[in-house]
């Protein structure tokens, strides 16, 4: 007899509801409604709050104007992720089109580490006199400290937790505790759009920010920031102008990842063409992919299209044989920590994948280590159960750098730490919620309603990310009719499934990966947790599911 599966609504609402309002309890839950309770749908006019309210950040677009006048040199310092790779571009194309002399550095994840550093300054003080620091630069006390020694003004624009004293420089960030912001969740990306389209409005061409809307579009949902508010608008209306793009490196991208306009949403970016960007910066250098986007010419596009392929296919192939290496040494521990620790000779670049996926398999966070000789780095991710940077500054005195947010996190410390490093994590005790332990899920739902116009009207609730993922029903008392295994390595499920409220005789669906441990025969009787979608094929248009987990049903 299996051990009975704990299953938990988000909300605690039973069946009975109509469509609409099971759309409405949706987008409630999601804070997607209106104080009127309505589903929140505003113009591109209205969307967006007054970034003014930032601190700094009117200082910050007078210091630009300023350079504008004076034809200075600006620096531009960005990140080797997605985020800091889309947020650069952002602005290194709006400075240069208002007609600023601009370079883009962006650091390398081995050689120089996350953030602003001594090296770096350096560099930038033989070009530029105005530095603009992107998606880092919060915390950069030190290397901050030797930009203005060597006459270098700065300015930081970015999204991270905020230290107790700034730096000493023109610090845009809405987690300033004196900000007036009503919105904490933008992303660098988010924020370089929104600095941009005040910037050239000064020029009267705030029109053209809207051209930067497929990157901003990007970076939010490659930083996997909370997809709601002013984050839901700058993906909806990117996703519009990603459809459109004029930037030939992501045409030739969206090609070679089997995309067209007619299937870009924000999951399809999320495993398609985040991933090959992001594969630059783990494996090789961020350059890449900030040349994709920033190329004009067919045959580089197509060029670092390949190339970026090639290196997200031997990130896949790596990461894999780590994971499976990684689990085998799980699989032998008789109770687990309660955050996972594991330290070895991994790519740095793969870190935060590795601690991902352990943190979703094992539901509790999890952080990966590379050993280097003098130097080891790490990165951490909750799993959204607990605040990783409270966790990494309990231990802040043995990191030589830490930083990140809520869900993900990165540290580095001397390796003859190690045993102290690893002696902390060990003795860490995490206080998870209660739904941590269980599988939870949105809404009962029943089987009656599920047709094309319920699906299609679920649409609405789109773009899904962060705080706003594709919903999850509970259907009871399915029969299965049919299984079989599909896939190239036959790790897949197709089912068949009978009810006698179904509109169609039966509803067809697919489970990913299935390693449950239920006994399946035909005719047996379970509840479903599933999610809906669309599948049109060969000219049939119907509604199927997505199992995400299954049971034998309760009344049996």
């Amino acid at each position: 007899m299996t051990e009975k599966k704990i299953w938990k609504s988000v909300s605690g609402r039973s069946s009975g509801m109509d469509a609409e309002t099971v759309v409405l309890e949706l987008a409630g839950s999601r804070k997607l409604t209106t104080t009127e309770g309505k589903l929140s749908d505003v113009s591109y006019e209205e969307a967006f709050h007054d970034p003014y309210r930032i601190p700094d950040f009117g200082k910050a677009i007078e210091r630009i104007l300023l350079a504008q006048k004076k034809h200075e040199k600006i620096a531009i310092y960005g990140d080797y992720d997605v985020d800091g790779v889309t947020s650069s571009a952002i602005l290194a194309e709006t400075f240069e089109n208002i007609g600023i002399d601009t370079q883009v550095f962006l650091p390398h994840r081995e050689d120089d580490g996350y953030g602003l550093n001594i090296e770096a300054i350096k560099k930038i003080a033989k070009t530029a006199n105005l530095l603009v620091a992107i998606d880092n630069g919060t915390s950069a006390h030190e290397a901050i400290d030797l930009a203005v020694k060597k006459g270098i003004e700065v300015i930081v624009i970015d999204h991270h937790v905020v230290p107790a004293v700034l730096p000493k420089a023109l610090v845009v960030n809405q987690h300033r505790s004196d900000s007036e912001y009503p919105f904490s969740g933008l992303c660098a990306a988010g924020l370089a759009y929104k600095f941009s389209r005040c910037l050239l409005a000064h020029f009267d061409r705030e029109d053209e920010a809207k051209w930067l809307m497929d990157l901003a579009a990007l970076g939010t949902i490659a930083d996997r920031v909370p997809m709601n508010s002013e984050n839901r608008y700058i993906v909806k209306f990117g996703l519009k102008v990603f459809a459109v793009t004029r930037r030939l490196g992501l045409i030739s991208l969206l090609a070679r990842s089997g995309m067209f306009k007619d299937n870009i949403d924000a999951e399809n970016l999320a495993f398609k063409i985040i991933p090959r960007l992001n594969a630059a910066g783990r494996m090789q250098h961020a350059d890449l992919a900030y040349a994709l986007i920033r190329t004009k010419d067919h045959l580089v596009a197509e060029k670092l299209t390949l190339e970026l392929d090639s290196l997200n296919n031997n990130r896949r192939t790596i990461t894999a044989s780590a994971i499976k290496e990684i689990k085998e040494k799980l699989d032998c521990i008789e109770r687990l920590p309660d955050i996972i620790f594991l330290s070895g000779d991994w790519p740095v670049g793969i870190l935060g994948i590795l601690a991902g996926k352990l943190a979703d398999e094992y539901q509790r966070p999890a952080a990966v280590v590379n050993v280097g000789d003098e130097f080891c780095t790490g990165s951490i991710r909750g799993n959204g159960l607990v605040d990783v940077m409270e966790i990494l500054s309990g231990a802040k005195d043995l990191f030589t750098k830490f930083g990140g947010h809520f869900t993900a996190g990165g540290f580095s410390f001397a390796t003859r730490n190690m045993a102290k490093i690893t002696n902390y994590f060990g003795q860490l005790k995490a206080a998870f919620p209660e739904e941590g332990k269980q599988t939870m899920y949105d809404l009962e739902i029943d089987t009656s309603i599920i047709n094309l116009d319920f699906t299609e009207t679920l649409k609405k609730l789109e773009p899904h990310g962060e705080g706003n993922s594709r919903p999850v029903f509970l259907l009871k008392n399915l029969k299965i009719v049919d299984f079989r295994d599909i896939g190239a390595n036959k790790d897949h499920k197709r089912f068949i499934f009978h009810h006698a409220d179904f509109l169609a005789d039966t509803l067809a669906g697919v489970a990913f990966y299935w390693k449950k441990d239920l006994l399946l025969e035909i005719g047996l009787i379970v509840d479903v947790l599933c999610e809906l979608k669309i599948n049109n094929f060969r000219g049939n248009t119907n509604v199927d599911i997505v199992v995400v987990d299954m049971r034998i049903s309760e009344q049996f």
